[in-house]
């Protein structure tokens, strides 16, 4: 009776976790549409079947050493099996990417900020072959096999619009992240957009001068049809000099902002235009 059970409960799993995943990658691939030039169906499900079924298998070592009382083991092999998963996707979805400014990055725990346009800039930033703690979305940890992966990393979650899950962001950060020697990555543009800049958020600023840490800008630019096949052109991440908190015109939240904007932004090859035109239609819709 107790085989059979187990059966059944296997062949729902079975019957249930395809169609999961199934509805996360027609979702990620219609939130695609909204940010990339040309989104290539086959490919985009590609990229999100890879990297949720490498999320499940990944997982497994990771809940392993947790059962047997190695917490920090298990929280490195989850991360360090999403290193290797982004460099299988890139490899086998798109081309290699080029780094920039290697040279900037510090030996010590930071706070990294990026612009956000893609779910593969998520891909190019695991380039950094280090400990780090991704701060996502709390939506994100449902998502099948990279949900589990990143529990297992105890990545940390962030509730949007939520001034409490904002204090606890901060909190875990620095509790369980910046203090372990694990560095923190943050979009603080807070969503992906490829054709708009949005506006930074603080909360990343607040962690750096609260917890002390530098914070490195880092700009991603993504080819417009990297999601198209035969596209040659290669996804580019460059940081930018770290700054400090104890400078003292860093002292300043909205000026350590602003530094970390006009850098990431000015990097784009289409920042600087882009928002000159965003600046201008607002102007004109204010008039």
């Amino acid at each position: 009776m107790q085989s059979n059970s187990v059966t059944l409960v296997l062949s729902i799993l079975g019957l249930i976790v395809p169609f999961w995943m199934l509805f996360y990658a027609t979702g990620m691939y219609l939130q695609e549409l909204k940010s990339m030039k040309k989104v290539t169906l086959l490919k985009s499900f590609t990229f999100n079947i890879i990297w949720m079924v490498c999320g499940f298998f990944g997982s497994i070592p990771s809940i392993l050493y947790r059962l047997l009382g190695q917490t920090e083991k298990s929280r490195e092999s989850a991360h360090y099996f999403g290193i290797k998963m982004a460099n299988l996707l890139q490899f086998v979805c798109f081309q290699p990417s080029i780094i920039q400014g290697e040279e900037n990055i510090p030996n010590k725990p930071c706070v990294f900020v990026a612009n956000h346009q893609s779910t593969a800039d998520i891909a190019v930033m695991y380039w950094l072959n280090r400990k780090f703690s991704w701060v996502s979305k709390s939506s994100v940890f449902t998502v099948p096999g990279v949900g589990l992966l990143m529990y297992m990393a105890q990545y940390v979650s962030l509730k949007r619009s939520s001034k409490e899950s904002g204090v606890k962001m901060i909190e875990d950060c620095r509790e369980n992240c910046l203090s372990k020697g694990w560095s923190v990555v943050i979009f603080p543009q807070g969503t992906r957009r490829r054709h708009k800049i949005l506006d930074f958020k603080k909360g990343a600023f607040r962690l750096a001068q609260e917890s002390n840490v530098p914070i490195v800008p880092v700009t991603i630019e993504l080819p417009e049809n990297m999601y198209s096949y035969g596209c040659k052109d290669k996804p580019r991440i460059a940081f930018h000099k770290p700054i400090f908190p104890e400078d003292e015109i860093f002292k300043d939240r909205d000026a350590m902002l602003k530094h970390c904007f006009d850098t990431i932004i000015g990097n784009l090859s289409y920042g600087t235009e882009m928002l000159e035109k965003q600046n201008l239609e607002a102007k004109n819709d204010s008039l």
